[in-house]
């Protein structure tokens, strides 16, 4: 019988449940107890947290985004940004260089690469202008022929038509774009058109038909090199103000000249209209080129008594040619960022509405066509890395800009390329009149491929030589950083080039989180401001407000 009962299984049962009664029941259980400090339990959370964020920064990132053209390709590649791609809420957070305040992200970068054509230039189609529908005159085009010139870029078809009306113009493009074509060819047609009325030994001697002011030196002789380019087919005499010699005494034996054209910087136009060599009788034409730093507070009160000489008269009729008549001074001003504080400067000799504002779609945008390549770096890597880009610059035979903040910096790093067996040319303000004198052409006659230099270098020059420019020392403002930029990937250049930008002190990291921003949103550069004496009295005073 109790065999059986056994058998049954049923003592089994009744055992296995008397033994967890007693076991859930035991007053001193033995069963160990785990718990977690509050510390790491935080730092769990917070880790938690980040996961959950880059998976929501991917789930934005839909298959249509990762299929279609890469715009910001980054070292972390949950930074990825491409074309099309949209923020529900734009947050800091998905900056690539949002974190680059902390010193853990040294060795992070991210390129703004090329996704789409130069905006200057014309889509080619059966509709597309060409020089000849602007009635310039046969000697001009078969010059422009010449010159393999034969559609206008952008700005250049928007700035001839009211030009050629005589209209005041506020031109505004991106650099490269051919501004400095925009309002020579059609000065350049004005001016034939007045020879057309005149007789030999009519004009005057020194008084010029048209002036055209420029920030420096080298920009200088740029434009006189593009003007006489067309200067003698139409008829027209140029003089260049600025140079070698240009002193007092070279002033005072200045002959007398039949003077078409002059070319010129502010404090030596200056001169010669103080001391009578020069009379604004019959000026026609006044160009600022580079107007933003020309109205900038370092050069505005030469500008001022440069335009008190001149009578400035708006064009009396919007007709489609302009009757070239001695009424007054056609004024142009031209940039690559718009010029601010018009109202102010320029308040007692013209009125601003009487300006035909020309802006292109581009201006104040990052270029789509230049790839740009941001690298955070501590301040002592930077001279390893910049050796590193100019002996792979001098191998690949890469002709290459490499910009400092100051001539200090800019002497140091030429001393250290050269000691390193790396040819390269220098050049900054701080140099003397005469040893400046050519540098730059000298670079451009492929004397070396190297060229360190400071601001002095990154507005108007036409660099079409340049295929990289590197940002030693990243600028304090935007608009210096658009002028750098704007030596490569210029309308004609062989290839689009590229820039390469160090970032090491925490104010590089406000700039950039501007460009980044910019270039995610495809939006215009905020705080474009060019006047540079303005903004750094600004915040000296903000500092001693303190």
């Amino acid at each position: 019988m109790f065999s059986q009962w056994l058998k049954s299984g049923t003592l089994q049962s009744q055992l296995a449940s008397v033994l967890c009664r007693q076991l859930v029941t035991r007053a001193n259980t033995d069963v160990p107890r785990i718990t977690t400090p509050h510390k790491l339990k935080v730092e769990f959370e917070k880790k938690e947290k980040k996961i959950l964020r880059k998976r929501a920064i991917h789930a934005k990132t839909n298959m249509s985004n990762r299929k279609s053209t890469l715009v910001v390709s980054c070292k972390r590649t949950e930074f990825n940004h491409h074309k099309g791609q949209t923020y529900s809420d734009f947050n800091p957070r998905m900056l690539a260089s949002h974190g680059w305040n902390n010193y853990k992200s040294l060795g992070d970068h991210f390129t703004i690469k090329a996704h789409s054509q130069n905006p200057a230039l014309q889509a080619i189609s059966e509709r597309t202008q060409t020089f000849e529908e602007f009635n310039l005159n046969e000697n001009l085009l078969q010059q422009l022929e010449k010159l393999n010139l034969e559609y206008p870029t952008e700005i250049q078809r928007r700035t001839l038509k009211s030009v050629l009306k005589g209209q005041n113009v506020i031109c505004a493009a991106e650099t490269g774009s051919g501004k400095t074509l925009a309002y020579l060819l059609p000065i350049m047609e004005l001016l034939w058109r007045i020879r057309q009325y005149e007789s030999d030994g009519d004009a005057p001697s020194n008084s010029p038909r048209a002036v055209i002011i420029l920030p420096s030196l080298e920009l200088a002789n740029q434009v006189m090199e593009v003007a006489c380019n067309f200067a003698e087919c139409c008829g027209v005499n140029m003089k260049l103000l600025s140079g070698k010699g240009i002193t007092n005494e070279n002033i005072r034996y200045f002959g007398k000249e039949d003077i078409d054209v002059v070319i010129s910087t502010p404090m030596t136009l200056l001169k010669f209209f103080n001391s009578g060599k020069l009379s604004g009788s019959r000026c026609q034409h006044i160009v600022l080129d580079e107007a933003d730093t020309l109205l900038d507070d370092s050069f505005s009160d030469v500008i001022k008594s440069i335009l008190t000489k001149l009578q400035i008269t708006v064009a009396s009729d919007e007709t489609e040619d302009y009757s070239p008549v001695n009424c007054g001074t056609q004024l142009l001003l031209v940039s690559a960022t718009m010029p601010r504080s018009l109202d102010s400067i320029l308040e007692n000799h013209i009125e601003i509405e009487t300006f035909k504002r020309i802006k292109t779609d581009s201006l104040h945008r990052l270029m789509p066509h230049v790839p740009q390549t941001f690298l955070r770096l501590h301040h002592e890597q930077k001279a390893v890395e910049v050796l590193k880009i100019a002996k792979q610059s001098l191998a690949n035979n890469t002709p290459t800009m490499i910009f400092c903040n100051k001539s200090d910096t800019c002497f140091w790093l030429h001393k250290l390329l050269k000691e390193h067996g790396v040819h390269n040319i220098v050049l900054n303000a701080q140099m003397d009149r005469k040893l400046r004198f050519d540098r730059f052409n000298h670079f451009q006659n492929e004397a070396a491929n190297i060229f360190v230099c400071t601001d002095i270098c990154s507005r108007g020059l036409d660099t079409l030589r340049v295929h990289q420019v590197v940002n030693f020392d990243l600028p304090q403002f935007v608009s210096d950083y658009i002028h750098r930029a704007g030596r490569v990937g210029r309308v004609g250049a062989e290839n689009t080039g590229r820039v390469v930008s160090f970032v090491t002190q925490k104010w590089d990291i406000k700039l950039v989180w501007n460009i980044e921003t910019a270039a995610r949103k495809a939006a215009e550069l905020e705080n474009v401001n060019a006047n540079i004496k303005r903004k750094i009295s600004s915040i000296v005073r903000k500092k001693f407000r303190r």
